[in-house]
């Protein structure tokens, strides 16, 4: 199941770079042997957005997500980065890129400890500053669904009884509004 995922992504990668070289990468054929290893050829402007001469802006060719799935593909393939034009948007940050100490982030008793706060390791700043762990940032019903389904979990139990005490005081009730004539 894992290795049928992660050869799907490397299909899905090379076919997107596969395609991007082909359509901007001047001089070179898509049935070229060397189509993933030649350096990127055309203009750099796709990838930023160019001033023109009455002064406004044209946005880039590609969008900021497009190319991070650009680069995103290059690191699944491990090709060389240059078949991609510089690109202002970031690469992705790894665990492997922080400083030393900031590594690792202790859990505490809201947030669980997972890969994913061990690889972020942020910084806390503002509220969160001298907080042991990192500030829980899930939505509402998350933070409140274990005491919910504890609290309805504890009203199943007691529904016989309520039921049953129910309809003896609706059969109470009823008793009383019978008038004592049958008239």
């Amino acid at each position: 199941m894992q290795a049928d995922k992660l050869a799907r992504m490397v299909t899905q990668a090379e076919a997107l770079l596969r395609r991007f070289v082909i359509r901007e990468n001047k001089g070179v054929k898509a049935d070229s042997p060397d189509l993933l290893t030649t350096p990127f050829r055309g203009k750099p402007s796709i990838f930023t957005p160019v001033k023109k001469v009455n002064g406004g802006w044209q946005p880039p060719k590609y969008s900021a997500r497009r190319q991070k799935l650009l680069q995103r593909a290059v690191e699944i393939l491990g090709v060389d980065p240059s078949i991609l034009p510089p690109s202002p948007v970031k690469k992705r940050a790894s665990a492997a890129d922080l400083p030393e100490g900031r590594r690792n982030i202790v859990a505490s008793p809201h947030v669980p400890e997972t890969l994913v706060l061990n690889a972020l390791a942020l910084e806390k700043k503002g509220p969160y500053a001298g907080r042991k762990g990192a500030a829980f940032k899930g939505h509402a019903w998350e933070r409140f669904r274990e005491e919910k389904l504890a609290e309805r979990a504890q009203l199943l139990e007691k529904a016989p009884q309520r039921k049953a005490e129910f309809r003896k005081t609706q059969a109470e009730v009823r008793q009383k509004a019978k008038p004592a004539l049958p008239f």
